[in-house]
């Protein structure tokens, strides 16, 4: 995770990544925010069974920006 991109692993082997444009929301639990993206895939890589992508967001929330500083700094 980044302030532009994030991975996503064990996507459906089948997970078309191909030159689309995805919405994803990204919550901790219940008691968290949740944070709505746009993302467009970068990569992906296949091991027969699950699919891990690599995806470039191009749309935030601030608040995301912000969690995404904190985390970083905190590690």
């Amino acid at each position: 995770m980044s302030l532009s991109g994030l991975r996503l692993n064990e996507l459906p082997g089948k997970f078309s990544v191909e030159g689309k444009k995805y919405t994803i929301v990204v919550s901790g639990g219940p008691d968290f925010d949740c944070y709505k993206l746009k993302v467009v895939p970068r990569w992906r890589k296949n091991d027969g069974i699950f699919l891990a992508a690599g995806f470039d967001i191009v749309e935030a929330p601030d608040e995301w920006r912000g969690f995404v500083r904190k985390v970083l700094m905190s590690s």
